[in-house]
């Protein structure tokens, strides 16, 4: 399996720690053989976590080589999604 990224964004469900029906920007680490079942296995994610609307942007492989060099909330979420098979980090609306 491959580890890609997949940035989008996504709109809370109410109930959530954020506000309902407003968009946020996210980032979704994923495991899956190739770029369509890892955006599949993103949605599922997001919708399983409080958050639906999701469109993405961008999905681009991770480089494990450069992970060391990468913030540490980014290398947890890559640790976390080896063992979990997903992971997303969401943005704040500022």
């Amino acid at each position: 399996m491959i580890t890609y990224a997949i940035l989008g964004t996504a709109k809370a469900k109410p109930g959530t720690k954020y506000t309902a029906h407003e968009e946020h920007a996210v980032i979704v680490l994923a495991l899956a053989a190739d770029p369509r079942h890892a955006e599949a296995n993103a949605v599922n994610h997001l919708e399983s976590t409080g958050w639906y609307g999701t469109k993405f942007s961008e999905i681009k492989l991770i480089d494990v080589e450069r992970l060391n060099s990468m913030d540490q909330a980014f290398r947890d979420a890559y640790e976390l999604t080896q063992k979990m098979g997903t992971h997303g980090i969401i943005f704040r609306k500022s």
